[in-house]
């Protein structure tokens, strides 16, 4: 006999997508890419300038690869993911770390990555970090550097903030 369980249906944002969006995932780029997703999982949006076009609290998971490090900034992306996730939220981020060759060889790198970098994102984690007043809170799961020195960090939404 088989139990006809209904699981709730995770809402996963995949920013800077591009071309090719995350199963399952509504896609964001700055770029008009909308002929490559169907009608409803993909927004247009400079996250650098611009406030993520959906409501607080919207999605279960986030995914940013290969996009921060095109970001000016940095605070202002952080702080939108985070008003866009749910509490407990999972925001998995991947990123060139700082001796990666393409940390500072793709031209459109504006910042590069280290293991300290995304920490100032968690209150409390550095003495002085919690006066900088960002808006966001977030533990840091599981954090790792790659043979090729891509930085991947899994992260959980906190709110309220601490």
């Amino acid at each position: 006999m088989r139990l006809n369980v209904n699981l709730p249906i995770r809402r996963i944002l995949d920013i800077g997508c591009g071309t090719h969006r995350s199963p399952g995932a509504v896609g964001i780029d700055i770029l008009d890419l909308k002929k490559y997703h169907p009608k409803g999982k993909f927004y247009q949006c400079d996250i650098d300038n611009e406030n993520l076009p959906f409501k607080d609290n919207t999605f279960d998971d986030i995914i940013a690869s290969h996009v921060l490090e095109h970001c000016r900034n940095l605070v202002h992306v952080m702080e939108e993911i985070w008003r866009v996730s749910k509490p407990g939220a999972i925001v998995k981020i991947e990123v060139p770390e700082e001796r990666s060759k393409w940390a500072w060889g793709d031209p459109t790198h504006v910042r590069c990555f280290n293991e300290n970098t995304l920490k100032f994102f968690v209150k409390g984690y550095y003495v002085n970090n919690s006066r900088y007043g960002f808006k966001c809170d977030f533990d840091i799961i599981d954090m790792s550097v790659s043979d090729i020195f891509l930085l991947n960090c899994k992260m959980k939404v906190i709110k309220p903030i601490r």
